[in-house]
């Protein structure tokens, strides 16, 4: 509980339009008094609260001023959460405090766990890393307990692998990690760490290129997403914006002169980009992007190539194939597109376009 005593009776005095002086006097104290009162250096007698209670027409309760932390497991996550994120060392202390009230759950072990890493590693300390360690070992005991998608024993381990690569054990960290590196969620910090710290670039280089190809594919699925949000939404400046970032990163990690599987995605960010251009009222510039497009459609559909090998830097994965959600062919994606889109003039225009475009 927090008491807010001093600062409501300098408040309510302000009310009253009195002075220190003059409320000393009304309780037959010292000015002194009702100044270390109001600082907080000192606490009136249990008499003088009941007297300033009545004066101020108030209730005890409410010149106390208790106001009870609201101590769910919700609410003490987002305190923490929220200490760590302005750097409050109070957080520490507030952990050790929900631990000592829940210490056998594990969405409390798990959010204290994250506070002692996250100051262990903003201040370089071990004794914070290894208290960290401990709740985040401790919390796989009580990982039946939790109901939050977004974590599970493997992203537990990552956690701990993390910090015994704070620590300096690094060999161990690592092979923490890729013991349980489910789906690949820790190739990246696999492979930085084998490249940067150990040296071994030729075992790092399977590893940075499946998380080179799982991050360019994870961001086109994002920008055609955020794509359609400011479609639907009607920011057609914000969908040029998000649609030129993937292309331009498209354009940097394209490596073959040939078919890519980079062609199949920019054929449909071109379609959402014409739309943009249509709603604009610029007819001219659609059609030139929709030309674009249907050469790149007409180029893929011929010779597709779903494998990963047309990305510059994904080396030694050229096995690896790749595909999306809106269509097996350049064409389906296109029309899964302005499906979604429910743009008339802007599929009347493709269709002129695809026939405009039929090899003579």
């Amino acid at each position: 509980m927090e008491l807010k005593l001093s600062e409501n009776i300098r408040n309510l005095r302000k009310q009253r339009k009195l002075t220190q002086e003059q409320l000393a006097e009304i309780l037959d104290v010292t000015t002194g008094s009702v100044h270390k009162w109001e600082t907080g250096s000192s606490i009136p007698e249990l008499r003088l609260i009941l007297e300033m209670a009545v004066f101020f027409d108030c209730s005890v309760d409410a010149l106390l001023g208790y106001a009870v932390k609201d101590n769910s497991f919700c609410a003490i996550r987002q305190r923490l959460s929220e200490l760590c994120r302005k750097g409050d060392p109070v957080a520490l202390s507030e952990a050790e405090d929900a631990l000592k009230k829940y210490p056998n759950a594990f969405e409390i072990v798990f959010a204290c766990a994250t506070v002692y890493r996250t100051f262990g590693m903003d201040q370089y300390r071990g004794d914070l890393l290894g208290r960290a360690l401990e709740l985040f070992e401790y919390s796989l005991r009580l990982i039946a307990q939790n109901s939050d998608p977004s974590i599970n024993e493997s992203t537990v381990y990552g956690q701990i692998g993390g910090i015994y690569l704070s620590m300096g054990e690094t060999e161990k960290g690592v092979e923490i990690m890729e013991k349980h590196n489910a789906g690949g969620m820790f190739d990246g910090d696999i492979g930085l760490t084998l490249s940067v710290v150990l040296g071994q670039s030729e075992k790092a280089r399977p590893y940075l290129s499946r998380a080179l190809r799982d991050s360019v594919f994870s961001l086109m699925n994002t920008v055609v997403g955020y794509a359609f949000v400011y479609s639907d939404t009607g920011d057609y400046v914000a969908l040029r914006d998000i649609v030129t970032l993937g292309q331009d990163l498209m354009n940097s990690l394209r490596a073959s002169e040939g078919t890519s599987i980079l062609d199949k995605t920019n054929a449909g960010l071109l379609i959402l980009l014409s739309h943009a251009e249509l709603q604009s009222e610029n007819t001219a510039r659609a059609y030139e992007l929709l030309k674009k497009a249907a050469a790149l459609v007409r180029q893929f559909d011929a010779a597709p190539d779903f494998g990963i090998g047309s990305v510059r830097f994904a080396t030694g994965v050229e096995t690896w194939n790749v595909h999306d959600m809106l269509g097996g062919t350049a064409r389906e994606s296109v029309t899964y597109i302005l499906e979604r889109l429910r743009n008339h003039k802007l599929t009347s225009l493709w269709e002129e376009t695809m026939i405009n475009c039929e090899p003579k």
